[in-house]
């Protein structure tokens, strides 16, 4: 091989292996009762898995350097793996962030710091990114060039269980996977003790490639 295609091998080879350190999946486990308490304005606290792969081994110790910088970022209860598959190590975090009414957002974003949260307001959940997520993949960076958290994620899902509604309650979304299915248009009962996986795709073809124009967001209503 050449040496000037020896050295573009090595940094697509480079490219390829880096990659993958952004989010392949943000799973979201909302209760259909978080969203009422946010909306009183309560803090409410919702499990996230973030879930990052690399292509090939990572021999350099990279998501081991990533897991250590995000635990200053993320609160102290959150569990960090790296294991190995068969294409590539994979990091996944459980972790928790905030859901709180659009009114209250700004103060929980200074006290508790969070990289992301789920805003409420009039029934409609969305979710946000905050500062503190830019420091931090600027904090990757110095890492490694090609890491970052930037969103959206290939893929992100709520997962959305009823709890006991008072009443008869409904969940919208528009461009979403329910279940696997693809549904233009969502709109499916509240049911408790039932889970909808409602997955908002984030890459080429899907309105939420956009996250800064289309966020991923759905809406809770009464029936």
């Amino acid at each position: 091989m050449k040496p000037n295609l020896w050295l573009l091998g090595l940094t697509l080879a480079g490219v390829l292996t880096l990659s993958g350190c952004k989010p392949d999946e943000l799973e979201f486990t909302v209760y259909s009762s978080d969203l009422e308490q946010a909306e009183k304005g309560e803090l409410v606290e919702v499990p996230l898995t973030a879930r990052f792969s690399m292509v090939g081994k990572d021999e350099k110790g990279v998501l081991q350097q990533a897991r250590e910088l995000a635990k200053q970022w993320l609160p102290e209860d959150s569990r960090f793996e790296v294991t190995a598959a068969q294409f590539g190590d994979k990091l996944s975090v459980e972790t928790k962030v905030p859901m709180i009414a659009k009114s209250k957002a700004q103060e929980v974003i200074q006290a508790k710091r969070p990289v992301l949260y789920l805003e409420v307001d009039q029934g409609v959940a969305t979710l946000r990114r905050t500062q503190h997520l830019d420091v931090l993949g600027r904090e990757l960076r110095r890492i490694n060039a090609m890491l970052g958290v930037s969103l959206p994620a290939r893929s992100t899902i709520i997962s959305l269980v009823g709890e006991r509604p008072p009443k008869s309650m409904v969940v919208e979304a528009t461009a979403v996977f329910v279940n696997d299915r693809a549904v233009l248009h969502m709109r499916e009962p509240v049911v408790n003790r039932r889970t909808l996986n409602i997955r908002f795709s984030g890459q080429d073809g899907s309105v939420y490639k956009d996250y800064e124009r289309v966020p991923p967001s759905f809406r809770l209503s009464g029936g």
